[in-house]
């Protein structure tokens, strides 16, 4: 079996920042909530998805004791990851029919499933899989069980090759738990099941399908739900295990897992004045400026996911950042950490006139609070500056100041700045840091209930009480934080609508879903998947050759609503239909007609756009003076149109000449009729049919083109002895007639008592 290693995927939160830029702090006091005036704890419901693995975003190779598969879906309220702790190795397969490039096998759902080796003993819990869930301090919670997919085949696939499998014959499933990183201790164990066990009856490129699979349910072992309080850390580990009854030194002892599922939940997080909604150090910045537009990642805060923060400038001038060790380029003092943040300051009495600004934005739909701000500040008597040290003109003073939506809220007391002398030019202070927390300045708790989007903005500045034309006036500032949290209780929003779309042929297609008002649109390619393809109300698939189905959900905050299928559909386009021309001789209508066509045929003037002329396998052209090609093609039940085909209507310039001869026959004594016959005579016909009248008997005769002559006869005439004429019409050619006197009248005379026939003739 082949090595996957996977990274330890433990993320506690999703971070959403339009973009976070670091500072570090000290003694920062800012706090942000989110939430109304009073938020209430709330009590989680458990329910199955909190965690899931079904190894998709897996490699097909082997995961060790370190690292881990991350799940593919669940809640991030906690850490969560499936890996191996006892040795040996687990190989992901990927269920590709024919890919001889890879290992592959069984799956109970998805795409993929893991392959582990059981341990060849009795003895349980000795090989094993293990599923952590952690639940970090300061988050309560409830584990409530754990489902999987499980299968024992008959043979394996390894390194290309296939062989027999010692199928381990039963397994056995328990919890362990440990808080704050003590000493683990058994809460529960399941009972002992058997395997199931399943040949793989395919070929070397025929996996098994996915049948067969045995289902586990901690719940019918009697699981105990377990609560944690969120005063200390908790992780929970269920372990896994298959074993065999008796030793057995076979090659191969392997046991499928699919599906692995963790029944479980959060309690919503409650604000708190002490809660760390942000802060920056700077040891993630690099020893450069900061300007308008760009900014410094933060480096810490529980509760950042919850709202977007921003340290910049606004005003024009630099900020650098400065490591605190002269053999690294630039250097200055910190006050805790490695690096710090040197800022130009406005060099006259008014302030607020060159600032930083600490941006942060509650999106609609958030509730909140936020309590104030904390940082670390020095105005030091010397800086460096391209290699060399050049006086200081130190700012005297500094303020800060709170804006919510663009409006001033709420403004700090003059503060005087901290003035440090610089001793030794390869010794940046450690020391003499003064600490600003706005808290003493009375900073008033700010609210926000999510009922539309909240912005606030501390602007923090450092003046001179008058001017001067130094070339430094320069502040330090260190250790940066902002206090706060957010409400976590969240109404799942409920799940959007989405569209089918159908498109004619290979191609990307333009998906749409509505009914998320509130948050933001996310589309995944699974009902499971944790990638987001892309956002929003529209999504453009990748080209299709198939009709393939994309998922989409509302998430609003931290809260996701269920998904919906959205189909893109790919309907073949038809064969192009064979149009079928006609001719005629001189100005007039044609018809034309065409075949080959699945659905319904529709005639154009062109070879493209326009409207349709017609439908049918058929078309009568207007009268027509001149040649002219017109065009057809196939319509799908389905709308797709194939290519259009041409069909020629061909007007000939023929002067065609017809005539007719008529012989009458004699008069039939049984019936008193006559049969007329003769010849049509043609030239330059373009053919056709003839129709030859006399009287109210009528016959047709069809004419070649180029046809010279063409017999005809005409039956059922009446023996009258009077004059007749006889006509012919073909069209597009022109009429001919005759006149011939009929044969008299003709019929059988029987006297009484002596009957015989009597033939009168005349002529």
């Amino acid at each position: 079996m082949n090595r996957v290693i996977h990274p330890l995927n433990r993320a506690i939160r999703r971070l959403r920042s339009n973009y976070l830029l670091a500072i570090s702090g000290s003694l920062l006091t800012a706090l942000l909530i989110v939430g109304n005036t009073s938020v209430q704890a709330q009590t989680c419901t458990s329910t199955a998805g909190f965690a899931h693995w079904n190894f998709d975003n897996a490699n097909d190779n082997e995961i060790d004791n370190s690292s881990g598969i991350p799940p593919s879906g669940g809640s991030g309220c906690v850490g969560k990851v499936l890996k191996r702790v006892d040795g040996g190795s687990n190989s992901v397969y990927n269920n590709t029919p024919g890919d001889v490039d890879s290992d592959y096998g069984p799956v109970c759902k998805s795409k993929k499933s893991i392959c582990t080796g059981t341990w060849d003993k009795a003895a349980v819990f000795e090989r094993y899989i293990s599923v952590y869930i952690t639940y970090p301090k300061g988050v309560k919670g409830k584990l409530s069980g754990i489902t999987f997919c499980e299968m024992a085949m008959a043979r394996t696939k390894a390194s290309g090759g296939f062989g027999n499998n010692n199928r381990p014959e039963n397994y056995r499933v328990r919890l362990r738990k440990r808080v704050n990183g003590g000493s683990w201790s058994v809460v529960w164990t399941g009972s002992a099941r058997p395997t199931t066990k399943t040949d793989w009856t395919g070929s070397s490129s025929n996996p098994v399908p996915p049948t067969g699979w045995g289902s586990y349910n901690s719940d019918s072992d009697g699981f105990t739900t377990q609560s944690t309080d969120g005063t200390a850390e908790v992780e929970f580990e269920f372990q896994l295990s298959a074993y065999q009854n008796s030793d057995s030194n076979s090659s191969q002892e392997i046991w499928e897992i699919d599906e692995v599922d963790i029944e479980g939940c959060c309690d919503p997080a409650v604000c708190s004045p002490t809660n760390k909604l942000v802060e920056w150090d700077f040891d993630n910045a690099s020893d450069n400026q900061i300007d308008n537009s760009s900014g410094i990642p933060a480096s810490g805060g529980s509760y950042s996911g919850c709202a977007s923060v921003v340290f910049k400038r606004t005003d024009g001038g630099s900020n650098s950042v400065y490591k605190a060790d002269e053999n690294s380029g630039d250097y200055g003092p910190v006050c805790a950490s490695d690096r710090s943040i040197c800022t130009g300051t406005w060099d006259s009495s008014t302030p607020f006139e060159r600032k930083l600004i600490l941006r942060i934005t509650f999106p609609a739909g958030k509730a909140g609070r936020l309590y104030g701000l904390s940082f670390c500040e020095m105005a030091m008597n010397k800086t460096k500056s391209g290699g060399g040290f050049v006086t200081n003109n130190q700012p005297e003073y500094y303020k800060v100041r709170l804006k919510k939506n663009g409006t001033i809220i709420w403004t700090g007391s003059v503060k005087s700045t901290t003035k440090t002398t610089w001793s030794s030019s390869s010794d940046p202070a450690p020391t003499g840091w003064g600490n600003y927390n706005s808290s003493s300045d009375g900073f008033p708790t700010q609210t926000t209930s999510g009922s539309a989007e909240a912005v606030f903005e501390f602007e923090i500045t450092a003046y001179q009480s008058s001017d001067s034309d130094k070339s430094q006036e320069i502040w330090d500032l260190d250790e940066l934080k902002v206090f706060g949290c957010c409400d976590d209780a969240c109404v799942t929003p409920a799940k959007p609508s989405a569209v089918d779309v159908p498109r004619c042929g290979p191609g990307s297609v333009n998906l749409k879903a509505t009914g998320c008002t509130t948050g933001t649109l996310h589309w995944y390619a699974t009902s499971t998947s944790t990638t987001i393809l892309g956002t929003g109300p529209t999504f453009t698939t990748p080209s299709l050759t198939a009709t393939e189905d994309y998922y989409v959900s509302c998430v609003d905050g931290l809260c996701e609503s269920g998904r919906d299928v959205a189909r893109a559909i790919v309907n073949a386009i038809p064969a192009k239909p064979t149009g079928v021309g006609a001719s005629r001789c001189g100005p007039g209508a044609v018809t034309l007609t065409a075949t080959g066509c699945t659905g319904t045929l529709s005639w154009y003037a062109g070879p493209s756009g326009g409207a349709s002329l017609g439908t049918g396998s058929s078309f009568t052209t207007p009268s027509l003076a001149a040649t002219t090609t017109y065009y057809v093609n196939c319509v799908s039940s389905a709308s797709c149109q194939s290519t259009r085909a041409a069909a020629v209507a061909t007007i000939q310039t023929c002067d065609c000449d017809i005539s007719i001869t008529a012989t009458r026959g004699d008069c039939d004594a049984t019936t008193n009729q006559y049969t007329v016959t003769g010849v049509i005579s043609l030239t330059n016909t373009a053919g056709g049919t003839a129709t030859i009248t006399d009287g109210s008997v009528t016959t047709t005769v069809t004419i070649a083109a180029g046809a010279t002559s063409v017999p005809y006869t005409l039956t059922g005439l009446n023996s009258n002895g009077a004059v007749h004429t006889i006509s012919v019409n073909l069209p597009n050619c022109g009429t001919d007639a005759k006149s011939y006197t009929a044969p008299a009248e003709c019929k059988k005379v029987c006297p009484t008592g002596n009957c015989f026939e009597t033939i009168i003739r005349k002529n």
